[in-house]
């Protein structure tokens, strides 16, 4: 009897950066009752600075939609617990009021918070969300920043970290690629840095980092393995040219890899790092990122020519 197993022959997992199901897929579908979406009447918005409530909006014809919002919006988990909790008691439910509060709090605009995108300035996400199956009732693991919640998906614990920090680094946790390893093939695709390699049990298994360019390749041939993954790219100081995480940059058909000159095979010095902590990330850094050769490539998901960050000795 074939079961649902039976007819699974690959698995991959892409990641991207942080957005808010609302931001993303608010208006996904119109209002009905299967779908907790933004055309709802029920929808809510935020207080503004002058006490009226600024409702969640979109306006696909601006120019300035890809940029929104500038500035980044805070993300580590003191903001994220404003956002959550606004004014409230930290034990009582959270009701989600404070987002333009600690925005303004980090130099921004609130009415620029509550932007969201329609469902035709995100063609390529649209048409993925409405083949297959999307949960509107998904909350991250941890409400903080990126590195401990892709710790959760690569190891199912952040370790008690709670923002993006090289304190722990070497990161000691057990991930789900060693216990695939001795059954499964498996693959981890990046851009311009590699976050699972901080992690040191997957140090033995570097062969499977592979850049971006190479996921292309594979598609289409039989080194397909069978549980793989697609990290999006870090942000990077130094060498890299206007990054952009929005998710209209998803339209493009470019595409960015991270170069290295050779295989790293000891300790090396990286010639940018992480926006966070880069004293740290620059003077503890190993060959975290596996890659083959040098080049200069235009940026899939990026609005301009890029050099990726390079691994030097």
């Amino acid at each position: 009897m074939t079961t649902l197993s039976d007819n699974i022959k690959h698995i991959v997992v892409l990641m991207l950066e942080n957005r808010s199901f609302d931001n993303v897929f608010g208006y996904l579908y119109p209002d009905r009752p299967d779908f907790d979406g933004l055309n709802s009447p029920n929808a809510k918005g935020n207080p503004a600075p002058d006490g009226t409530t600024i409702a969640p909006w979109t306006n696909p014809s601006s120019a300035n939609a890809s940029t929104l919002p500038t500035p980044d919006p805070g993300e580590s988990f003191a903001d994220i617990t404003q956002q959550l909790f606004g004014t409230g008691a930290l034990t009582a439910a959270p009701q989600m009021q404070g987002f333009t509060a600690n925005y303004v709090r980090n130099g921004g605009n609130a009415q620029d918070i509550m932007h969201c995108f329609s469902s035709k300035e995100l063609p390529a996400l649209t048409q993925l969300a409405q083949s297959y199956a999307v949960s509107d009732r998904w909350f991250a693991s941890a409400p903080c920043q990126t590195w401990p919640n892709r710790f959760f998906v690569h190891t199912g614990t952040a370790n008690g970290y709670e923002n993006n920090d090289m304190a722990g680094f070497p990161f000691p946790m057990q991930t789900i690629f060693n216990e695939l390893a001795p059954t499964f093939k498996w693959r981890i695709y990046f851009h311009d840095f590699a976050q699972a390699a901080l992690l040191h049990r997957l140090w033995p298994y570097f062969t499977s980092f592979r850049p971006f360019l190479e996921f292309l390749d594979d598609v289409n041939s039989d080194a397909m393995p069978s549980c793989r993954g697609i990290t999006q790219a870090s942000r990077c100081r130094a060498t890299c040219t206007r990054r952009t995480t929005s998710p209209m940059a998803m339209r493009s058909s470019r595409r960015c890899i991270t170069p290295c000159a050779t295989r790293p095979t000891g300790p090396r010095r990286c010639s940018s790092s992480p926006s966070t902590n880069t004293a740290a990330a620059t003077t503890m850094c190993r060959p975290l990122l596996p890659c083959r050769r040098s080049r200069r490539v235009r940026g899939r998901y990026s609005t301009s020519t890029a050099t990726a960050c390079a691994c030097r000795p």
